[in-house]
């Protein structure tokens, strides 16, 4: 495993306001594989908190590398199982080492509508209250995303990639997500939208009031090296504003 990191920029400004951990499976024979290739079975197989846990480490490494070196993280999220906060060693863990990387840490939690475990709903509230920041990942690609906003209080969410990419053209998807969005901010929650795979969808998405975008058609994920390029080149960030104006 390792880990590849993809910015996510403002709507508003183009800028960098964060970056996203993801983590990858160098295959021997099928070369890089994404999360939605082997997610499933180490779910299958009862993996999640360890993975989450290496995914930890790893981020915390990189990026405090990267710092080192010169390089400007505003923020950074990982993506965590709604299982593995039910366990007390994990989320304690989590508390003792957040501060530890160079930036604030927000956790994306995956699969959000798993609540039936109050432990993780506790385990989420006190990792709010020790400053780490709390996002919903896929918002609305499962029937438990509007439950989710009452029960877990996060403080942003992020639109699917399948809802963002049909949403553009299509009128009554249009509708749908402008009420996500209303609804969101109604409760003073962020909204990005991920997974942009074309340019001509930034500026309905702006004008639809998405907080932050992210997607290849700004920038794809990244191995650490070109990470801290693209952070301390001079001007990449107006370079980026200027490539979807």
């Amino acid at each position: 495993f390792d880990v590849h990191i993809q910015p996510v920029y403002s709507a508003k400004t183009m800028e960098i306001v964060s970056v996203e951990a993801l983590l990858r499976w160098q295959h021997q024979t099928l070369g890089l594989l994404e999360a939605e290739s082997f997610l499933e079975a180490a779910a299958q197989f009862g993996f999640q908190r360890q993975i989450d846990m290496f995914a930890f480490e790893q981020a915390k490494a990189v990026l405090n590398d990267m710092a080192m070196r010169g390089a400007d993280i505003p923020a950074v999220s990982l993506n965590f199982w709604m299982e593995s906060f039910s366990n007390l060693d994990f989320v304690n863990h989590i508390i003792r080492n957040f501060d530890k990387f160079p930036c604030p840490l927000s956790i994306e939690v995956i699969n959000p509508h798993a609540q039936s475990d109050p432990r993780s709903v506790w385990a989420l509230d006190r990792l709010r209250e020790a400053g780490v920041d709390i996002q919903l990942d896929d918002f609305g690609e499962d029937t438990g995303s509007v439950t989710g906003l009452v029960e877990l209080q996060p403080r942003s969410i992020k639109i699917g990639a399948g809802l963002t990419a049909r949403a553009i053209g299509d009128t009554r998807r249009t509708k749908l997500l402008t009420s996500i969005i209303d609804m969101a901010h109604a409760q003073d929650i962020q909204v990005g939208a991920k997974g942009i795979e074309a340019l001509d969808q930034i500026a309905p998405l702006q004008k639809l009031g998405c907080d932050t975008l992210q997607g290849r058609a700004l920038t794809g994920p990244m191995a650490h090296d070109e990470l801290f390029h693209c952070l301390t080149q001079s001007g990449s960030q107006s370079q980026a504003k200027s490539s979807v104006s």
